[in-house]
């Protein structure tokens, strides 16, 4: 099954990349959702609290949309609520797309205890090149049978988070000397525009002999 990175990241960074309609607080305010779904693992006993149907239902996507808007009508900003559940749907159905190419969900839970899944994946035969594609619809009664070991982290995961970790530190690194940078430049402009000790204001500086002199205001425009 695909590790809590890939849950939680790809529909993020994918929400984030169309902020042009989707306000970026709004999406990280409901980044939990993205890892809602696997709570039905925790306490699962098999009758009502299903792992892989309890949370992985189409069902469940119904009701956490549906109380994700009603709570945005009553505490968001007025008309935020459709871009409030438009990514509750996002993150909670992403997830249980993923689950459905890495074992399955009972979608129709408690309706009907049918797991759906479908199988696709692409090896290569390294000594003649030739890609072996398996691409494979299947169903079977109950739940998917949860594993006795998980792969919390695999190494191909491993390594996207390193390269993720070194990209925001980067990211953090020049944010911050940007930030220093703009600070100091704007505590030199302050210590120029501050007014003497006393009181008194500077006075203007005086034109140059390059630079022209506006000509007096005639007789009569003075207000």
């Amino acid at each position: 099954m695909p590790s809590f990175l890939v849950h939680a990241l790809i529909p993020t960074f994918a929400m984030l990349s169309v902020r042009r309609y989707f306000d970026p607080r709004i999406v990280l305010y409901l980044w939990p959702l993205t890892l809602l779904p696997d709570l039905d693992y925790f306490g699962a006993n098999g009758t009502w609290w299903v792992h892989r149907a309890t949370l992985h239902s189409l069902l469940s996507v119904a009701l956490v949309v549906g109380l994700v808007w009603l709570a945005a009508r009553r505490w968001a900003a007025p008309g935020a609520a459709p871009q409030y559940a438009a990514v509750a749907l996002v993150y909670h159905g992403s997830h249980i797309l993923m689950d459905t190419f890495a074992g399955g969900n009972v979608f129709f839970w408690p309706f009907f205890n049918q797991t759906f899944l479908y199988w696709f994946y692409i090896e290569v035969d390294t000594a003649t090149n030739t890609p072996i594609v398996t691409s494979e619809p299947a169903t079977h009664e109950g739940a998917p049978v949860v594993s006795t070991t998980y792969e919390w982290l695999s190494p191909a995961e491993t390594a996207m988070m390193a390269f993720l970790l070194v990209f925001w530190a980067v990211l953090v690194t020049l944010s911050l000397a940007e930030r220093y940078r703009d600070r100091r430049e704007n505590g030199g402009r302050n210590r120029q525009n501050a007014t003497p000790a006393g009181g008194a204001a500077r006075p203007p500086p005086k034109p140059s002999k390059d630079q022209p002199v506006a000509p007096f205001p005639e007789e009569g425009t003075f207000k």
